[in-house]
């Protein structure tokens, strides 16, 4: 009874991807061998395209290191819709949010070297640093709060940061 149940919810499921056109992950070797990333390589182009195609993302590159080298890069979808050129691993893209990432990782070395404090005014570290604010009597802004965007920077200083490039 569970088998024949199983079989159907596979003969379903079966149904459901061909029918929305996703494609179905790659087999995986009975054995992976140390070094061999080639399954690596397809089931990730398997998981990126699917998740492309679910969220609706145009393009995508991605490059794989392995111990400062280079192993795969890839780029996938279209980076210019218009002139359908495609995404390559050399495409340039906004930057966006992940310098956040970046930063923090960045700060949290310093701390563990020793130079950084997170509970130290950010003046401390960067003396040119004012801001006018509206509450005289707040407590210094701090790496802590800007990692956590809770130092009270007004937004409006990135008003037109964010413009078309032709």
């Amino acid at each position: 009874m569970l088998n024949r149940l199983l079989r159907r919810i596979r003969r379903l499921t079966a149904r459901t991807l061909a029918a929305v056109n996703l494609p179905r992950p790659p087999h995986r070797p009975e054995t992976l061998t140390p070094g061999d990333r080639e399954y690596l390589k397809a089931h990730l182009r398997w998981y990126i395209l699917r998740g492309m195609r679910k969220a609706g993302v145009p393009a995508l590159s991605i490059a794989l290191v392995d111990d400062q080298q280079l192993v795969w890069a890839e780029g996938f979808g279209v980076a210019d819709r218009e002139r359908r050129i495609a995404a390559t691993p050399e495409t340039a893209y906004q930057i966006g949010s992940i310098t956040k990432v970046i930063n923090a990782l960045a700060v949290m070395q310093l701390v563990e070297q020793g130079r950084m404090d997170l509970d130290r005014p950010i003046t401390d570290y960067l003396p040119e640093f004012s801001m006018h604010t509206r509450w005289p009597q707040s407590a210094p802004i701090t790496p802590r709060a800007l990692l956590c965007h809770h130092a009270g920077l007004p937004t409006y200083l990135l008003k037109g940061f964010f413009q078309a490039s032709r």
